[in-house]
């Protein structure tokens, strides 16, 4: 069951943190992820809201949890707003598509966070004991697409019986070979002539409740 979680401290974004981690490794022992990070959204018109200021899915490095990344979606923030790749709101999702640089290693998606601005901040994450583990290897001077990562909502209701948007699951899915190209055109330009393997995010061996494989 997600958990409200307090304020977040500190001014520097994960996209900083993962810049100044990856700025210390030779170019390389650099490995690049490609691929989709959508959102359900609600559906109004020609618009499509999003469910929650910002929504995120983490990843962290096995060998050193320190060293971790996201996929983010943000709205409404001093920031600034995501700027989607995609918006279809006959499908209620968009999203983006990415190309991030990690060290290489061993790594897994294993939690989410949905969060709110309003009141200082405040929204859900998940505790250690109920994340999950979705498990991908990240090759030194290699490409890999990981597929498509959605994150879904839900309806709930409060003690005042009041309807109130809650998270929901990450789907995972395959993607296609046109949304690998559309993802590693986001890459520098001396990185899209690197060896490209694809291999889509699998749900965990075992199962999770919160994550979800979709063809």
């Amino acid at each position: 069951v997600p958990m409200l979680l307090g304020v977040l401290s500190g001014c520097t974004t994960v996209e900083q943190k993962m810049e100044a981690q990856v700025a210390t490794i030779p170019d390389a022992e650099r490995a690049y992820i490609v691929g989709s990070f959508r959102i359900a959204c609600i559906a109004r018109g020609e618009k499509c809201h999003a469910p929650f200021n910002s929504l995120s899915a983490y990843y962290r490095n096995k060998a050193d949890p320190k060293m971790f990344g996201a996929w983010t979606v943000s709205e409404g923030g001093f920031g600034g707003n995501t700027v989607y790749d995609f918006v279809e709101p006959a499908n209620r999702e968009k999203g983006i598509h990415f190309c991030q640089s990690v060290p290489a290693g061993d790594y897994s998606l294993h939690t989410y966070r949905y969060w709110n601005f309003d009141g200082g901040g405040n929204g859900y994450t998940l505790p250690e004991a109920n994340q999950f583990n979705v498990p991908f290897r990240a090759n030194a001077g290699e490409v890999l697409y990981v597929g498509d990562v959605k994150l879904t909502y839900a309806e709930s209701k409060n003690m005042l019986g009041l309807k109130m948007i809650v998270p929901g699951v990450i789907e995972l899915s395959p993607g296609d070979p046109a949304q690998a190209q559309l993802a590693l055109a986001k890459c520098a330009e001396a990185v899209r002539g690197l060896p490209l393997r694809s291999e889509p995010l699998q749900a965990p061996s075992g199962g999770h409740p919160l994550v979800v494989a979709k063809p």
